[in-house]
């Protein structure tokens, strides 16, 4: 960089737009995410200690469940990006249902475990046998919808990529609702 001297010190107006433009996006989706937690975690506080606790413990599970559901339509995105970028069409079609598919075995996969396994998952956390049964049915209800996110943020990851970010707020507000 010393080399160089001030000529890697580039500034491209359209460069920063476009990054500014996509970031600002992605906030508004997190925020969005967000939002949508806390305006759930304000009526299960309405429902008593145990269901606070059982919602907390499964909300957890979530978290560490969907990581990577997030993390392979982060794949997709630059995936799809390069290959859109490098005028790749069918690539950009064949990774784009590729990663849909990731997304869906994954999610199968993630409703069968929890299905399954919910009460030792929900025992790692808790013992208070209230707070389990209350978890376990939670766990196994909400296991049914893993696939909708696992699809939601594939599309979301592929429209990332193609560089149409509109798609993914109206995704994201719609997921929340």
């Amino acid at each position: 960089i010393l080399c160089l001297g001030r000529k890697w010190r580039v500034f491209d107006r359209r460069l920063f737009y476009k990054t500014v433009q996509f970031g600002w996006v992605s906030a508004m989706q997190q925020a969005t995410v967000q939002l949508g937690k806390i305006g759930i975690q304000a009526i299960v506080n309405t429902m008593g200690i145990s269901v606070m606790a059982a919602f907390a413990v499964v909300n957890r599970i979530d978290d560490f469940a969907y990581t990577p559901e997030q993390n392979i339509a982060h794949a997709m995105t630059a995936l799809l990006a390069q290959n859109k970028g490098a005028g790749k069409k069918e690539r950009v079609r064949q990774g784009f249902f590729c990663g849909l598919r990731i997304e869906l075995i994954y999610g199968f996969c993630l409703m069968a475990v929890c299905l399954l396994f919910a009460r030792p998952i929900i025992s790692l956390f808790v013992d208070d046998p209230a707070v389990i049964d209350l978890g376990v049915k939670f766990l196994r209800c909400a296991s049914f919808f893993y696939l909708m996110p696992g699809v939601t943020n594939g599309i979301q990851g592929g429209f990332r990529g193609l560089g149409d970010l509109k798609i993914t707020l109206n995704s994201s507000m719609l997921n929340m609702g």
